[in-house]
């Protein structure tokens, strides 16, 4: 929320209200899914056109991560931009244009990036961490900890890097967290549970009895996925630091609140798919008695 929420790290992504602070963007990336696949519904058919399968959706899409690039958020813009093009896509829109548009979106994504002296930092940080040891002090931390855990960890409780080295310690770098004190076979243990959610979420999806549930259970399943990998790969210094939090595990009550919900919403859409499937086999069996 630019120049109206709580200023925290140089961006206003929190709204305070009566004691109980919010992140709005975690409220955009359900938000969106809802959206988008609403509107793929609608259009059906026509999803293979520009304007109503490109230009339109991409106008909503737009305002939301225009917003959120304001506070500024470039992870959330990130994350939200592509589960939306992905929703697009799924819909019934045109590869090409969605390439097209995808290009676009990305060249000028870098361009406000190099405009950014922080993004920007992080970004010479991550290439050349030796010459930036200041802005490179978050990953060379987490490496750290990852380090010091080795197979087994430390022991739960025990960390000595969150206590005075690893700043965010509990949020958005939790994975290294769990690297240190419960070690690698437990950060593996993580990593397998979220793509045993992204198989079960793809499953719902197909099973799913109405397109719109095929796209909501879509859709939350990647924003939930994408949000957890992208988290891990900053954490294991696979890409520039950014803060964004895990699924589940990140302390914090907007994404945790969030998370759930979506699962929540993931849950009920493979309930209706199940009872629906158990009516249709019961009608075949009264069907094949009858006969």
């Amino acid at each position: 929320v630019p120049k109206i929420g709580v200023k925290v790290g140089g961006s206003f992504r929190w709204i305070r209200f009566a004691g109980v602070s919010f992140q709005p963007s975690e409220l955009a990336k359900f938000g969106v899914v809802v959206a988008l696949s609403v509107w793929m519904l609608r259009v059906g058919q026509r999803a293979g056109r520009v304007k109503e399968g490109i230009i339109m959706p991409l106008i909503g899409l737009g305002v939301v991560l225009g917003l959120i690039m304001l506070e500024p958020d470039y992870g959330t813009t990130f994350l939200i931009a592509a589960v939306g093009f992905a929703i697009m896509f799924v819909g019934g829109a045109q590869i090409a244009h969605l390439l097209i548009a995808g290009v676009i979106g990305c060249c000028l994504f870098v361009l406000m990036i190099t405009q950014d002296r922080v993004r920007m930092g992080r970004m010479l940080s991550f290439i050349m961490p030796e010459d930036y040891p200041d802005k490179a002090y978050h990953l060379k931390q987490s490496k750290e900890a990852f380090i010091s855990g080795g197979l087994s960890g430390v022991g739960l409780g025990n960390s000595i890097q969150k206590e005075a080295y690893l700043p965010e310690a509990h949020t958005d770098f939790i994975f290294a967290m769990v690297g240190e004190e419960l070690g690698l076979f437990a950060t593996l243990a993580v990593v397998l549970l979220f793509g045993i959610f992204m198989i079960c979420g793809m499953i719902i999806s197909f099973k799913a009895s109405d397109v719109f549930g095929k796209l909501l259970a879509f859709g939350i399943t990647l924003m939930i996925v994408i949000q957890a990998t992208f988290n891990m790969a900053v954490v294991t210094g696979c890409v520039p630091t950014k803060g964004i939090s895990l699924p589940f595990i990140s302390y914090g009550g907007s994404s945790l609140v969030m998370s759930i919900a979506m699962t929540g919403v993931l849950i009920n859409i493979a309930s209706q798919a199940g009872s629906r499937a158990g009516r249709a086999g019961r009608a075949g069996k009264e069907k094949v008695r009858e006969f």
